[in-house]
């Protein structure tokens, strides 16, 4: 399932089978690692 589409990234909702419960995965857009890079 996929939760609105932001500016940071997109967010699904997923199980984890180990511990039993939703989980959230975001993932974040290329450009995010990028700009990252510069600042430090």
């Amino acid at each position: 399932m996929l939760a609105p589409i932001g500016v940071m990234g997109e967010v699904y909702r997923a199980r984890d089978t180990k511990l039993k419960r939703d989980v959230a995965l975001k993932v974040l857009p290329d450009y995010v690692s990028v700009v990252r890079n510069t600042l430090s």
